[in-house]
């Protein structure tokens, strides 16, 4: 192993560190979070070894720089020197057993630069340990004023009830007049309510900071695709929103009972329905339709997900919010 430019300390000194789960992983721990009793993050990396020692990095991180990692939007060479909030590291020789042997305390601007890694190197999906973790994190950032830190997680829940109901194939309910506001919620509501798991998981409101929720990983990134897929095409989407609205405000049909006007109309919704979900990977325009009463009451399942969708994509195109991308 290399010779270490620090000094030497007894381990006794060492805060108590509490595992939290692997990172990366292959044929052993390469990357692991760890918190102490205080609530500190701390990561250790590992970077050198002898015939018996493996030698650790340990760094003191915040939760936010670690999930931008963790998120695939920030490399490991940031995480463990840009965002190190100390300007001194950890340096830990372990035997087999995960006992300590020795500890070094190293300055910032002394530390090897062979124990970190190349300025590109994001993590690894394939050396994710689990990557089927129920959570999923959003960075935001700026300032948010009181109604968009409300409305944001529930409208971000919202795509994401849709979008795993969508995928499991289950028959949705949207009884009554969809006026556009308490129907549509009504609607949200119901799907919440079979589905309490999805939920904040953590939340730390600052600039920057982060909000953590309790899906599946899956459904959170195809949130993100969606965003990702409106942003590109938004000029082609919009278009066909405002004509979809215009037509259904100059017949009022908010205002009655779809079964009374389906026929007259169903042909016109059937097409401008295929041409507002085509650009979005899931819920598919076929799907809405099969799980639907009628082509009316899919249009506007339809709108109430563009609309949540365009409120999430402004967030990320003001740079108020980041959706991890693994």
């Amino acid at each position: 192993m290399l010779d270490i430019n620090g000094m030497t300390f007894k381990k006794d000194f060492l805060p108590t560190f509490l595992f939290i789960k692997d990172l990366q992983y292959f044929e052993g721990t390469l990357l692991a979070e760890y918190q102490t009793k205080k609530g500190e993050t701390y990561v250790f990396h590992w970077c050198d070894c002898s015939d018996t020692l493996n030698r650790w990095l340990v760094v003191r991180v915040s939760k936010r720089s670690l999930l931008q990692f963790e998120s695939g939007l920030s490399t490991l060479h940031n995480l463990l020197y840009r965002d190190n909030l100390d300007e001194t590291y950890y340096l830990l020789d372990m035997d087999t057993n995960q006992e300590i042997k020795k500890c070094f305390l190293v300055q910032k601007v002394s530390l090897d630069i062979e124990y970190l890694p190349e300025e590109d190197t994001f993590i690894l999906p394939e050396l994710i340990f689990d990557e089927n973790e129920n959570s999923y994190p959003i960075l935001i950032d700026k300032n948010w004023d009181t109604d968009d830190l409300a409305s944001f997680p529930r409208k971000f829940i919202d795509i994401c009830l849709l979008l795993k109901t969508s995928k499991n194939d289950i028959k949705i309910s949207n009884d009554g007049k969809w006026d556009g506001g308490l129907a549509s919620q009504s609607f949200y509501n119901n799907l919440r309510r079979e589905n309490k798991d999805l939920k904040i998981k953590a939340i730390q409101y600052a600039s920057p900071g982060y909000i953590q929720f309790s899906i599946e990983r899956e459904i959170g990134l195809l949130v993100k695709e969606n965003i990702d897929n409106y942003i590109e095409n938004k000029d082609e989407i919009t278009s066909t929103f405002k004509i979809l609205e215009h037509y259904i405000s100059h017949y009022e049909l908010n205002q009655k009972e779809s079964k009374d006007f389906i026929n007259e109309h169903k042909d016109f919704f059937m097409e401008k329905g295929n041409e507002l979900m085509k650009y979005f990977s899931e819920p598919s325009w076929s799907w809405i339709i099969k799980v639907s009463e009628d082509e009316f009451k899919a249009i506007k399942t339809a709108m109430s997900f563009y609309r949540r969708i365009l409120f999430l994509s402004k967030r990320v195109l003001d740079k108020k919010a980041m959706f991890a991308r693994l």
